[in-house]
This record gives structure tokens, sequence and C-alpha cells, in this order.
């Protein structure tokens, strides 16, 4: 580092990866930029909080302008889909079940046909995010019915259901010069990992700052994560790798 100014300029840098989905792709050429893993990524991603008995309150998130979002909540013997047209709803379980997982599964564009997608393995939140949650589903929303519905073999793992995690973080390098330009910005790199958690690919998803594009995908390549779980059986994925640089 170099002092200027009596100011030290230091980096300050945070990564983290995010149950995203990957930008950029249409329903049409989705499958074939699929990893290896034959995963075809999808274009939102879900978290859900109990609301109540059989109640589910939903939040999805989406990289790209959809008409609707296919929803499975699954149980420990059931599975129910859901077809969603707004970012939070409420999803009610036939009998008052209980969810024990959850995943978007498919989506649809505008004028587009649905796209068989994933499993992208979402999460059911802890007391604060489910508090968010449920602040953001509109007060007196009717709760939406399964779609379609399923019996599944019985869960065999203690874990049947892990979304994708960061093993490690690699801190991301700088060189002098960008710190001298006091170069700050945020970086989102997409990750494509496979069932065995090995990263087969990365992209620049957006940048605030292209000059340190190349540091944040470095980083992204150096970094660990670990596959999600879905009904027992590892996944592959695309995931948002988040690298903020600030100098100062």
């Amino acid at each position: 580092m170099t002092m200027t100014h009596r100011r030290v300029l230091a980096l300050v840098a945070t990564c983290a990866i995010a149950l995203i989905a990957t930008p950029g792709r249409s329903a049409a050429d989705t499958s074939t930029a699929a990893p290896p893993s034959a995963f075809v990524s999808c274009d939102a991603s879900v978290t859900a909080a109990q609301a109540g008995p059989g109640l589910y309150a939903i939040a999805t998130t989406v990289r790209e302008p959809l008409g609707e979002v296919d929803v499975r909540l699954d149980g420990a013997t059931a599975h129910w889909i859901y077809t969603l047209t707004s970012p939070h709803a409420l999803l009610a379980i036939p009998d008052q079940g209980e969810a024990l997982g959850i995943a978007v599964v498919g989506t649809r564009h505008a004028d587009d046909a649905p796209v068989a997608c994933g499993p992208q393995v979402g999460q059911i939140a802890g007391d604060i995010a489910r508090a968010r949650i449920l602040d953001a589903v509109p007060q007196g929303v009717p709760a939406v019915q399964p779609t379609s519905s399923a019996v599944d073999p019985p869960l065999n793992c203690a874990h049947p259901f892990v979304p994708a995690s960061t093993v490690h973080a690699a801190y991301p390098s700088i060189t002098m010069w960008q710190v001298q330009q006091r170069l700050s910005g945020i970086v989102l790199v997409e990750v494509d990992i496979d069932p065995n958690s090995r990263t087969v690919a990365t992209s620049v998803a957006s940048s605030t700052r292209p000059a340190l594009n190349e540091n944040a995908l470095a980083a992204a390549r150096a970094s660990t994560f670990h596959a999600p779980t879905y009904r027992c059986q590892p996944m592959g994925g695309s995931y948002i790798f988040t690298v903020e640089f600030d100098v100062q």
C-alpha cells in the first residue's frame, strides 16, 4: 500500500454466493448453455417462510422478466407444484402438510413455452428472513393452491435439502495501480458448479467497474463451493458470486 496525502489506501473486499438465476439467457437457449452436469439453469430463485399450519410465504428473485415461475414444495413423502405470477405469494399445502424443501423447477417468459429447469434449490428461512418475507406478502392475498402434486419415495438421508454454499471465499488480489486509482466497484461472477462441487465455468454477470472484472474472476476461480442437495442427491447449478471492492 502507499501513503498519499497522509491517507492510507486500503482495499476492503467481500465475497458471497447467492442462489440467483443465470442472466442473459432466453428460454430458447438455456439448455445449450448448461454446465456439463446437464443442469438447466432457472431464471429465478426462491426463499420460503412458514406462515402457519400448511401455509408458506414465498419470495422469488428473478434476473430476467418472467411471466410465471413454477415453485415446488417438498414434504417427506410428497411434493406440490405451484405456478406463481408475482414475486411474493402465500402457498397452501393440502391437509396442512409440512414442507422440508423448496426449489424453482420451471419458468415461463411472456409468450414463451414453459422451460423445465433446475431444480434451483431454495431455502426455508430462519427467523430474521422469515419476518422480512412475511411482511412482503400483500395483506389479504388469497393462498395459491397447488397446480399438481405427487407421492415420492421416502427420504433416506439426514439432510435431504441443502442450498449451495461457499466453502472458502478467496480474497481478491488488486494491483498497486488499481489501489492508486482508487478503483472500487461490485462485480457479480456467475459460477457453474457440477454435482461434485467442482467449478466448471465462470463469467461476469454484471459489473460496475470493468477494470476489476479479471480480479473478481480470479477470486471466484480460487474459491471453493459446495453443491446443493435436493432430495438427498447432489445437484449442479449456476450461482452468483459477488465481489465488492472498496478502496479507501
